[in-house]
């Protein structure tokens, strides 16, 4: 959500004043709204939103909105451009124009596909160490996918979680 406070220094009414927000096309369905987002109406980027005659020393705020629609789209920046006009003098042009670029970045967590399966096995010295470092290795068997990067794997496997059971059992 863009907001974009369109203001009048003076020293007379602005008349007829026209906001327009030029967005990335990579923003699907982009909405605006000039009283605080009660409502909103759809928005085409670059057409007029026409806000009316705006006295000296007031403003208008414009809240314009839209989704981020790339695929993969991992870390993107995305310039927009707003310019407001007025029918009337302005003795200050040079602020009419403002231009901002927003970083994307992918919020979204990898997705685990398979779930790591349980490992059951007897504490008698045959090995079972190696059986147990090759399935930590292999994650259990869990499979994760993620639209933008690897997956970085890690386990807090320690001996000194060891939780003792009936008997010589136990389980970490």
């Amino acid at each position: 959500t863009y907001t974009i406070q369109v203001g009048n220094d003076g020293p007379a009414t602005a008349q007829d004043v026209v906001l327009r927000d030029y967005l990335s096309d990579v923003l699907d369905d982009p909405e605006y709204s000039t009283n605080g987002g009660s409502s909103w109406s759809d928005y085409t980027s670059g057409t007029s939103i026409n806000l009316g005659n705006l006295s000296a020393g007031s403003s208008v705020t414009v809240l314009i909105r839209a989704t981020v629609g790339c695929t993969n789209c991992c870390e993107k920046d995305i310039s927009n451009t707003a310019t407001v006009s007025t029918d009337s003098y302005d003795p200050d042009p040079s602020d009419n124009s403002t231009i901002i670029t927003t970083t994307v970045i992918d919020g979204t967590p990898p997705e685990i596909v398979v779930e790591a399966q349980d490992l059951s096995v007897e504490c008698d010295g045959e090995g079972n160490l190696i059986e147990l470092a090759l399935w930590l290795a292999a994650h259990g068997g869990a499979q994760a996918v993620d639209d933008c990067s690897g997956v970085a794997w890690t386990n807090d496997y320690s001996p000194d979680n060891f939780v003792p059971g009936c008997c010589e059992t136990g389980y970490v």
